[in-house]
């Protein structure tokens, strides 16, 4: 399992709830294809879109979605789920 990278981490991801409720449309940006982990899963993945669910002029639900190591599946989570992990080389 990869590790959490403390500080950086908490910044990208204050920055990262920022640009995704901060926008009506968000895109992913630098984020895109960043290593993740989910908290309420506990699997890791790569952050791939996100999706903004709207009732009328009303936004019901933003979703992230998540790719698993090696391809295969998507699977969506809340922002607030997505955990930056450190990036290996």
């Amino acid at each position: 399992m990869a590790e959490t990278a403390p500080g950086r981490a908490a910044a990208d991801e204050v920055a990262f709830l920022h640009r995704v409720y901060g926008s009506e449309w968000p895109r992913l940006g630098p984020f895109h294809r960043r290593r993740v982990r989910d908290r309420v899963t506990g699997e890791e993945g790569t952050l791939r879109d996100v999706m903004v669910w709207w009732n009328g002029e009303k936004r019901e639900r933003t979703e992230i979605f998540i790719r698993p190591p090696g391809g295969g599946y998507e699977w969506p989570t809340a922002p607030e789920n997505v955990e930056f992990l450190r990036e290996t080389t």
